[in-house]
């Protein structure tokens, strides 16, 4: 009866620190989720920026800044469109194919694009920063439901952009440069974490 007796207690002991270690592993899941994404938000926060140095925006060329945002695209699959908009808010180029689909070009060019918040707020350079991080240019939308992902695929699109200015060597303000994502990628990130 002793045996028995400790061995229901080493018994008990087991499962009172499986527990505990459930519980643990489930206080540190979320942060490690809140990590994935504050790093995939800041890569594309610089990204914008990278892309818009490109020196194709400064060729009056639009085959050429196509075929570079064809390429980008190709390059980084969760930016669904990347459109570049000059400084009067007109379209001039965007990639014409995505992972998502095949774009409708001819639709963006009526696109209302200078009554955007994400081309005002970026052209007047009130960006969402956090300067202690070092995160500054690139103004950030709230995920939402995007008309401009919506006109680019016939279809409603939950995501967000990133935009940045684009300069040319001079430095004056030729337009901005967007990068859309439909919410996919947040949606990566809980798959990952709690597969």
């Amino acid at each position: 009866i002793v045996t028995c007796g400790i061995n229901l207690y080493q018994f008990l002991g087991l499962i009172d620190k499986s527990i505990q270690q459930v519980k643990e592993s489930y206080k540190s899941e979320p942060q490690r989720l809140q990590r994935s994404i504050a790093a995939e938000l800041n890569t594309r926060y610089r990204e914008v920026q990278t892309l818009a140095q490109d020196a194709a925006f400064r060729v009056d060329d639009t085959t050429k800044l196509t075929t570079t945002l064809i390429k980008y695209a190709s390059l980084h699959p969760n930016y669904d469109l990347i459109v570049f908009v000059n400084s009067k808010g007109e379209f001039v180029a965007s990639n014409t194919r995505s992972s998502a689909g095949t774009i409708a070009t001819a639709a963006l060019s009526d696109f209302k694009f200078g009554d955007t918040q994400w081309f005002k707020a970026t052209m007047d350079e009130k960006f969402t920063e956090d300067r202690q991080t070092g995160l500054t240019g690139t103004f950030v939308e709230d995920a939402h439901w995007d008309p401009l992902l919506e006109t680019a695929f016939h279809k409603p699109q939950f995501g967000n952009g990133f935009s940045a200015i684009v300069k040319d060597y001079k430095g004056q303000v030729l337009g901005v440069l967007s990068t859309r994502s439909n919410f996919k990628w947040v949606d990566d990130h809980f798959k990952i974490a709690y597969q």
